[in-house]
């Protein structure tokens, strides 16, 4: 065989087999899908941003009472399904959730979860690796759909299932870093604002921008100019509700993180070995420890972005695994950054057509 043909059969088996191994992967989420196609709850996280909406509209507070005044549990004693109404939100996202109530009520929740599958794949085309071979970036994206064990994240499907925002924070942190590489303060701002439906994940982005060695002028500027408009969104549900950031705050401390398995959380998962006053003391030195180290050693680079978009986990007191969207689109915009990854993508993509350079 001459070496043209023996390198064009090379590349044929290697092309192949990345794409063979990528739809192993995937098929465990798909099976999930097919099979969750015929529920009645596609998209139902809005009912819980709809109840605050439909609140402040009446004139009431836009979280419940029930969630200020005493501990609470989204999984309360009885309950068939998870419930926490308008209590884990910023106040000013109402203002970003308030067009959809214009569409009709018997397809709101329906539409909704459309809107955030769309926004989750607009994260993922941004942040899609287009500096490396095409193979490499499916290589990547192969390896974060697949855990050590189980084979595959199933909880990752309900972010397409019940349409958790979590899809707007993953667009915004992806538009953040390529922002930041363009050195555009409106794409970095637009992405701190997208973030921001999320306090912890735009906190730590921040503290980032603000670490900026290297063209600090359009990241610092960024995180004023975002500041500027969470300001205005903010004082337009004041008006409606003066108690709002009270009682996201008080809603916050109240809650009573749920235990059980699913629940991601360090401050959860460490509670039975080291005591849960201890955990959570932990977690959070942690998990504001990880940003600060950030913001002190000016870790503006990958990173710094990647602790920064991490280090939101380890703060919450409930991290389901949908949660996990947000750092693995961190990783794949990154991944061109990092020295292994060109590596092995320069031996991967030998003899195949240049990578887009943009």
């Amino acid at each position: 065989m001459s070496p043209e043909r023996w390198d064009l059969l090379r590349r044929l088996i290697l092309a192949n087999a990345v794409v063979v191994l990528f739809i192993i992967t995937v098929m465990p989420y798909v099976e999930r899908i097919v099979v969750l196609l015929p529920a009645s709850d596609w998209g139902s996280d809005w009912r819980w941003l709809e109840d605050g909406l439909k609140r402040l509209a009446a004139g009431l507070p836009l979280t419940r009472p029930e969630y200020v005044t005493g501990p609470w549990s989204q999984f309360a004693v009885g309950a068939q399904i998870p419930t926490y109404t308008w209590s884990l939100h910023p106040p000013y996202s109402a203002v970003l959730y308030q067009p959809f109530m214009l569409v009709p009520a018997a397809i709101r929740a329906v539409t909704w979860a459309a809107v955030m599958a769309a926004t989750l794949a607009a994260a993922v085309a941004v942040a899609w690796p287009r500096r490396l071979w095409w193979g490499t970036g499916l290589l990547i994206a192969t390896i974060l759909l697949r855990p050590p064990i189980n084979g595959a994240w199933l909880g990752l499907i309900d972010q397409i299932h019940y349409a958790n925002p979590n899809a707007i924070v993953a667009l915004g942190v992806a538009l953040v870093w390529i922002g930041r590489r363009r050195g555009s303060t409106a794409l970095m701002a637009a992405g701190l604002v997208l973030a921001s439906v999320k306090i912890l994940p735009a906190a730590t982005l921040g503290l980032w921008l603000l670490a900026a060695r290297d063209r600090p002028g359009p990241a610092r500027k960024s995180v004023v100019v975002a500041g500027g408009i969470l300001a205005v969104l903010t004082v337009i549900v004041l008006v409606q509700d003066p108690g709002a950031i009270y009682d996201m705050i008080r809603s916050q401390l109240n809650m009573v993180p749920w235990p059980g398995a699913t629940n991601f959380a360090p401050q959860v998962r460490l509670a039975p070995l080291l005591g849960p006053d201890v955990a959570k003391l932990l977690s959070w030195v942690v998990g504001l420890g990880v940003p600060l180290l950030v913001l002190v050693r000016r870790l503006d680079g990958p990173g710094g972005f990647l602790l920064a978009v991490s280090a939101s986990l380890l703060l919450t007191p409930q991290l389901w695994a949908n949660w996990f969207v947000v750092p693995a689109v961190a990783v794949l915009a990154t991944a061109p950054e990092w020295r292994i990854v060109r590596a092995v993508d320069r031996r991967l993509s030998a003899g195949f057509p240049a990578s887009d350079p943009a």
